[in-house]
């Protein structure tokens, strides 16, 4: 929370005394031209509640429907005289110090806490019958590795068993798409062509947690290199590092919907690339500018770019998603729409389309 109250300070607001309390805030802030009050709010909010659902669904503390972080309204007043302001900074720092006190209460309690957990923890090694086992496992498993000693090529190439384990693998994968096509939601999506929905983050996430449970235990790079030992010539970027939506690709691959094996980034990549040439045409024939020129400023196609990488990460963006690294950091919402005014929902709704298409 501090650290979405201090990230704009000096540019859109300047902020005064404030504190972090257990359920709420308060803060002293004086917008600066050209920004409102409740957009500021807004954008607190609006961080702070997808970093706290993302950390609390991390953790499994996220209760079932739990959806909202912040009240939808928030109390304001205006300052409106030094004695006023000073009473108001007094009260703030009266409640800081009691924050700190309750936060050094709550610190004592989790330290008795995990000092009475450690004990727990260590009890079962008082028995000398299972720390003998844990040594013999140990001699059983020890390996001695040989530091000194040169070693040579004897042979170059994947194995007979190696090229049989990656058609193994390959064959699990491809039958568990088709026994799971009905079920599980991103393969619906990619088996509908054309796609009848937007494939999402979500979707996605969900089909790559299927297959790394037992008794699959699957992941994105083990499949790539599957693919890539059996039909070399088919695959591109198999010594690169593999995300998350690289199992688009491989899904398309596997039902034989794409040719190539290509990573998803360069997919849209791609797809950017075509979709610039064609607004730059529309662009030209509007403006009767040279069609040769992209059309757009160099700081739009920087935040088209910026956009496209959003896009290959996570299949898609929101207007939300501009209050985000890295966004945010180049002026967020407000820079955006600064530089594609009323058409940004357009350009966003167009790139979501085309680039992960």
């Amino acid at each position: 929370m501090e650290t979405a109250l201090r990230h704009f300070d000096g540019e859109r607001y300047r902020l005064g005394k404030y504190v972090v309390a257990a359920n709420h805030v308060h803060a002293i802030v004086t917008p600066l031209p050209g920004h409102e009050l409740s957009e500021i709010l807004h954008s607190w909010k609006s961080y702070t509640a997808k970093q706290i659902l993302q950390l609390e669904a991390a953790s499994g503390r996220l209760s079932e429907g739990t959806i909202s972080i912040w009240q939808k309204e928030s109390y304001d007043r205006i300052v409106r005289s030094p004695e006023e302001l000073f009473r108001i900074e007094q009260y703030i720092q009266r409640h800081s110090e009691y924050e700190l006190s309750a936060a050094d209460k709550r610190r004592d309690a989790a330290s008795t806490a995990m000092q009475q957990a450690r004990i727990l923890a260590a009890k079962p090694l008082c028995d000398p019958a299972l720390r003998q086992l844990i040594l013999d496992i140990k001699a059983k498993n020890e390996l001695t590795i040989d530091h000194v000693s040169q070693d040579q090529v004897i042979e170059a190439g994947s194995s007979q068993a190696a090229l049989d384990r990656a058609k193994g693998l390959v064959q699990s994968f491809e039958r568990f798409i088709a026994d799971h096509k009905d079920e599980i939601t991103a393969l619906q999506i990619l088996y509908a062509k054309p796609y009848k929905q937007r494939l999402t983050f979500d979707a996605v996430k969900e089909l790559a947690d299927a297959i790394e449970k037992p008794p699959y235990l699957w992941n994105e790079s083990q499949l790539w290199q599957a693919y890539a030992a059996l039909e070399a010539s088919k695959v591109k970027g198999a010594s690169g590092k593999r995300i998350l939506t690289d199992l688009v690709s491989l899904v398309r691959f596997a039902i034989h919907q794409d040719n190539e094996l290509v990573p998803f980034p360069e997919r849209v990549n791609a797809n950017f690339k075509v979709w610039v040439e064609a607004a730059s045409r529309r662009l030209a024939e509007t403006k009767r500018q040279d069609a040769a020129s992209t059309g757009f400023t160099t700081e739009q196609m920087k935040w088209l770019e910026m956009i496209r990488d959003h896009i290959a990460a996570n299949l898609g963006i929101e207007p939300d998603d501009f209050e985000y690294a890295p966004f945010a950091q180049e002026g967020g919402l407000g820079k955006v729409y600064q530089l594609f005014g009323d058409e940004l929902n357009t350009l966003i709704e167009q790139l979501n389309e085309t680039l992960a298409a």
